[in-house]
């Protein structure tokens, strides 16, 4: 069972991401629980939300998130901060100056999700019920995690050793399924 987190000064970044994450020494999936994927994003594609709005979205649907925690270091200060889980909200939130953080997470109580923006990438990973909701509800607007994933990263990026990351979040199925595509 997982740890819930909530909000809690004791919480530091490192404890709210090895809720969700393993180390570096990870096999198969970056992600503790083993049925989970996501999607890794450029971050600097989607100004301070650093993610599409019908990503966001889809993780509040499925989720049934009323309300969200959000770890960052701001303005000098590393705390969760809770918001209701609305986009004009959480878009408001991240675009006040006073809320600035160069990197964050964003999760709520149920720990079946998480968004992980650091400085490089966006990693919105979702246990494997939650992962598939998503996608039906993505491919509904004609997109998946695999293509948000692919608008970010070129597929021969993905495929090098430097892409073991977004292999990993993306999941075995998953690749399976882009290489199909990529190949047909």
């Amino acid at each position: 069972m997982r740890k819930v987190l909530s909000v809690d000064p004791a919480n530091t970044r490192d404890c709210v991401r090895e809720s969700f994450f393993h180390d570096g020494s990870w096999k198969t999936t970056p992600f503790k629980g083993l049925d989970w994927r996501g999607c890794v994003l450029d971050r600097d594609l989607y100004d301070s939300a650093r993610l599409p709005e019908m990503l966001w979205q889809a993780v509040v649907s499925v989720s049934e998130c009323q309300e969200m925690f959000i770890w960052g270091d701001f303005s000098g200060v590393r705390e969760s901060r809770r918001i209701v889980a609305e986009w004009v909200a959480y878009t408001s939130f991240m675009s006040d100056l006073k809320n600035y953080s160069p990197e964050y997470i964003v999760y709520d109580d149920s720990a079946l999700w998480v968004i992980d923006a650091d400085f490089d990438a966006t990693t919105v990973g979702l246990s494997g019920g939650l992962a598939t909701k998503v996608d039906d509800l993505l491919r509904a607007k004609g997109t998946s995690l695999i293509d948000l994933t692919l608008a970010s990263f070129s597929i021969d990026s993905i495929r090098s050793e430097n892409g073991r990351y977004v292999r990993g979040v993306l999941g075995e199925a998953a690749i399976v399924e882009m290489l199909q595509r990529v190949n047909a």
